[in-house]
């Protein structure tokens, strides 16, 4: 399970992910099934007997089922359910064989057989004396599709030139089992409600949906035992579903609830939403809705969801749904085609990310933005624990307040951006909590990194990329961009913890000077980066000031080096500069989107 973003608000409006599961009939090329058997008799009168059963189409494929390593079956074939109940042909052989050097097996006629589907194969070879060698017999037969069709044999009798312990016996059995591709009722995304009528006169509602060939599905419904989809199991790994999960609580009466904040509740899978609106006062004919994200693992099967609306009292308003995923060890003729879910792109390697872009476009706040981009990750939910964090005002460590990048999906193009407003930012679909003013009117004043941030000892948090010299301050430098961006050179391919000036073009490269060369938002390129991304190559050309590669000593003293394995609270310097001790670093909740609406 990928949880909600941290600390994130979402913008529901570009969800697009869908699932598409291309399954088909596969067969593969299976042995015959064959017992070989040695009787020893109390080692008096040994005999050496074996059997076998052969099933093979008329297309030349097997239809021998597999017995996997837990003692189950293996269907041989999976078929669309449109299909089942039609036949096929199929050989069938089965072969009996006396590998005794001497001596002739009476076969007892009662307990020697072939069969197909429980019915016994009349044939004379089958019976009577046995002299050394093998005899076998081919029938055709219908093959029902999507159902066992069992065959077996069994050869049992005594050698007759041998007195006393004489017995011999073996046996072979297949189910030739074939089954139907599972599928999953469509079943329309809507709010499911519960009303409370004697609870205050209160209703709650769960709504969770998913993109699916182009449509909103539901992934709950009325019918605990609903599963909204089937996978194989050899295409779950590393494939999530993005799933947006609604819970909503009204007010459906007369007077004011004050729903009791301790027992009042918001939950997916166990874990409270947190900064969910399950305590917020309700008045007359109001509700309040929370929107969040959530990454169902498609390895897993249940994902249960609750709402719990508690006014002050003793009653309650309760719901409970479950999403399940019910997975088959069916086989796939391609991996699952999954848009903008969790992807599978260069599953192999590690994630490659670095800051192409940082804006702080004069007079406009709410077009501020951070662009981040990979190069091998298009299209990824990122399970790694990274985060965007933020040193303020030259301050050596960085801010309590963080981006959690983790469960954050990279775009189709590569690019992952954190933005002020993702109506008035192309390409941005992530926004940082509204309460922590993380893109603040400092941005360029600021040092920029992606760092793994450890919770429990942030001061030993690795960086990965980053903008800026923490520590140093950027008020009186070429790094200050304040009214303007820094974007990355063309020639950068790779993220670099140690920052380095000469990889950057700053504009306006203010130094001393006043704000005169400030860049607008239309100068700003989100979601494009030298040609990747969208068509913005004229964005690109240039800024009104471009900050040459160092050169006076002032810029070198921008190129303090870090130890490039552990960020130490911005201590480890190969210049002067004196470490410090940071605040300590909380994820903050994932955001949601709440609706205030009069009934």
């Amino acid at each position: 399970l990928y949880s909600a973003f941290h600390h994130i608000k979402f913008k529901s409006m570009k969800f697009t992910s869908s699932i598409l599961l291309v399954l088909s009939a596969l067969h593969s090329v299976k042995a015959a099934v064959e017992t070989s058997n040695f009787n020893d008799n109390n080692g008096v009168n040994p005999c050496s007997t074996s059997v076998s059963i052969d099933c093979v189409l008329k297309s030349g494929e097997s239809c021998v089922s597999d017995t996997a390593s837990d003692g189950k079956i293996v269907p041989w074939a999976w078929y669309p359910k449109s299909e089942c109940g039609e036949t096929q042909k199929a050989d069938i052989t089965y072969k009996m064989c006396n590998n005794n050097d001497s001596g002739t097996i009476a076969l007892n006629g009662g307990e020697t057989y072939a069969k197909f589907t429980g019915n016994a194969i009349s044939d004379s070879k089958f019976a009577g004396d046995f002299e050394p060698g093998c005899k076998e017999v081919t029938i055709t037969e219908d093959l029902a599709k999507c159902r066992a069709n069992p065959v077996g044999i069994q050869m049992s009798g005594a050698i007759k030139e041998r007195t006393g312990k004489n017995g011999c016996y073996s046996y072979a059995f297949n189910k030739s089992r074939s089954k139907a591709i599972p599928t999953t009722e469509v079943i329309e995304a809507r709010l499911y409600e519960h009303k409370c009528e004697n609870c205050g006169d209160t209703s709650v509602a769960i709504g969770c949906s998913f993109m699916s060939n182009g449509k909103k599905r539901s992934c709950i419904s009325n019918d605990r035992e609903f599963t909204f989809l089937n996978m194989p199991k050899s295409a779950c790994d590393g494939v999530s579903v993005e799933a947006t999960i609604t819970m909503r609580q009204c007010n459906n009466g007369k007077g004011t609830i004050k729903p009791n904040e301790n027992l009042s509740s918001q939950k997916f899978k166990g874990n409270s939403i947190a900064n969910a609106s399950s305590s917020e006062d309700l008045g007359p004919g109001e509700c309040v809705e929370t929107v969040t994200t959530q990454f169902m693992d498609t390895c897993k099967s249940n994902f249960p969801m609750s709402i719990n609306l508690k006014p002050q009292g003793t009653c309650k308003c309760y719901l409970f749904k479950t999403a399940k995923i019910d997975s088959y060890d069916g086989p796939i003729d391609n991996n699952p085609e999954i848009e903008n879910s969790g992807g599978r792109q260069d599953a192999g390697t590690p994630l490659v990310l670095w800051i192409t872009e940082i804006a702080d476009p004069n007079g406009n706040n709410n077009r501020r933005f951070i662009e981040l981009y990979s190069p091998n990750k298009r299209g990824y939910v990122i399970n790694e624990s990274i985060s965007l964090v933020k040193f303020r005002g030259g301050k050596n460590t960085h801010t309590e307040n963080y981006v959690s990048l983790t469960g954050l999906r990279i775009d189709k193009n590569g690019f992952l951006l954190i933005c002020n407003d993702t109506d008035l930012v192309d390409a941005c679909e992530y926004t940082p909590g509204s309460s922590n003013n993380f893109l603040d009117d400092s941005m360029g004043k600021n040092d920029w990194a992606i760092a793994e941030v450890n919770i429990e000892t942030p001061l030993t948090s690795r960086i990965i990329d980053i903008f800026g010299v923490p520590g140093k301050g950027a008020k009186n430098s070429n790094q200050n961009f304040v009214g303007g961006r820094a974007f990355r050179k063309a020639r950068v391919n790779t993220p670099n913890g140690i920052w380095t000036i000469d990889e950057w073009i700053v504009a306006p490269s203010i130094g001393d000077t006043k704000y005169a060369d400030s860049v607008g938002a239309s100068e700003t390129s989100p979601g494009c980066w030298y040609g990747a991304g969208m068509d913005c190559t004229e964005d690109l050309v240039g800024p009104p000031t471009v900050s040459p590669a160092p050169s006076s000593e002032a810029d070198k003293n921008l190129n303090y080096r870090y130890d490039a394995a552990t960020y130490d609270g911005g201590a480890k310097k190969t210049k002067d500069g004196k470490g410090g001790k940071g605040g300590t670093s909380t994820p903050k909740a994932p955001s949601k989107k709440r609706r205030r609406s009069r009934l």
